[in-house]
């Protein structure tokens, strides 16, 4: 050995150097690898899993850390068993071996679908069907809110119990669909189509209760995210439980992490809106009562003007002066008359002029403050019509009559006025009150069906 200057290396310092160029390499990072799990599955102590995975030809170690294999659904592995398995190319420097770090792994029809769900989701991304400028917000006071869902399923009594106790009022559309196998794909296309040609659908609840990555798989299908992509009202996408993700929560409007939370943010609370609706009351009562108050002062203002009494007091100025002239005229006789006409005649022409003067002076201004009253009243009226108009139509979209003039009925006890919504409230022969968008009815009841009172 001539070149004594050369660094040696310890064989720990070599494989940390190797493992420290290999994973820095984009080559041998997010790798996916098909093959069958070869020997032994250890367990180790602390959580982790150790495996080999090999193909007709080769065969790689793999280890699968605690903190991604509780993320691991889908039973256990076995020797034999054909998978994919997502990770990573990385070095154990003690052992001077490379191996696959697993991050995720899948049964083999499974991973197929993984796969498909990963690689629909890449070219949803490049056309910007995921961009967040996509998201529509939310309507805050929905009339009419459409469900795609079972009917038969758990999802569909979540979403109308919490519906119905946060707004009674509320109407719910069920677009019935399946929401596993390979029909419901299908199903779930056409329901949502079927809500589209609703015109009065404000919102969208797609939906299902949890399951595994299999059954919630057709909400990953492609004919049933661009669907939703193309709903022309925003959409909720109520998929599976908290901790379940499908594409369709990426594509939609926004995400409930199950179907109940998707209620809670379609549906607003009626008691908050009728206490704000009060509020917005009182404040417009309130602010009518000011602009009045302010108006009711600014006409006392003005009809107080020493400019508007001003010209009836100098007319009986003149009319004084005019008497008092005359009363001279005739105690000095006609002499003093005939002396003082050219006088006189003078004064009586001047007090013309000015008379005539202040009239048109006084004209103008009663005038001019007059089209001012008017103006300010226009005003005033115009702005209280409009607060009025707001306030009656808030107050009449919540109008339960609206309700009732579409066909549906209130049944109530007549003796103690009570709102009959179960059949378990009434008995066989009991007289009740059916009131109508028009008119009431007086029936019995002969008999009750679905006993169960809410």
């Amino acid at each position: 050995m001539e070149n004594f200057d050369q660094k040696i290396y310890t064989v720990l310092e070599v494989n940390r150097l190797i493992k420290r160029e290999l994973e820095a390499s984009p080559l041998f990072r997010s790798l996916l690898v098909r093959g069958e799990i070869a020997g032994k599955v250890t367990l180790s102590q602390r959580g982790h899993l150790y495996f080999d995975l090999k193909d007709e030809a080769s065969q790689i170690p793999c280890v699968m850390f605690s903190s991604y294999l509780q993320n691991y659904e889908f039973g256990t592995l076995e020797h034999g068993m054909k998978v994919i398995c997502s990770g990573s190319i990385t070095v154990y420097p003690q052992g001077g071996k490379y191996q696959l770090r697993v991050e995720e792994v899948f049964p083999e029809g499974l991973g197929r679908l993984y796969l498909a769900a990963e690689e629909l989701k890449k070219r949803l991304k490049e056309e910007g069907l995921l961009d967040p400028e996509r998201k529509r917000p939310l309507p805050k006071h929905p009339k009419r809110i459409g469900v795609v869902t079972s009917p038969v399923g758990a999802a569909i009594r979540d979403i109308v119990t919490v519906a119905r106790r946060r707004y009674p009022n509320i109407e719910i559309l069920l677009s019935p669909s399946l929401v596993q196998g390979a029909k419901a794909p299908a199903s779930l296309v056409a329901a949502l189509k079927n809500l589209y040609t609703q015109s009065d659908i404000d919102v969208i609840i797609i939906g299902r209760g949890g399951g595994s990555f299999e059954e919630l798989n057709a909400f990953n299908h492609e004919d049933v995210v661009r669907t939703i992509a193309a709903s022309p009202v925003p959409v909720v996408s109520a998929v599976g439980h908290e901790t379940d993700y499908t594409i369709a929560d990426l594509v939609a409007d926004q995400r409930a992490p199950t179907p109940s939370a998707a209620a809670e943010l379609v549906v607003p609370e009626k008691d908050q809106l009728c206490s704000r609706l009060n509020e917005l009351v009182q404040k417009a009562c309130r602010a009518m009562g000011r602009r009045l108050e302010l108006s009711r002062r600014e006409l006392a203002r003005l009809t107080s003007n020493r400019y508007l009494a001003h010209p009836r007091l100098l007319i009986e100025d003149a009319v004084q002066k005019h008497d008092e002239l005359e009363i001279r005229l005739l105690r000095y006789g006609p002499a003093a008359v005939i002396k003082c006409r050219p006088e006189l005649t003078q004064v009586m022409h001047r007090l013309q002029v000015i008379i005539r003067a202040l009239i048109r002076e006084s004209r103008s201004l009663v005038e001019h403050t007059s089209k001012d009253l008017q103006k300010i009243a226009c005003q005033l009226l115009k702005g209280l019509r409009t607060q009025f108009q707001g306030a009656a139509g808030k107050l009449q979209a919540y109008s339960p009559l609206k309700t009732l003039a579409r066909g549906y009925s209130v049944c109530q006890d007549p003796v103690t006025g009570k709102v009959i919504t179960a059949a378990g409230q009434v008995s066989r022969d009991q007289e009740l009150i059916v009131k109508l968008a028009s008119g009431s009815l007086d029936v019995t009841v002969r008999e009750t069906y679905g006993e169960e009172t809410t």
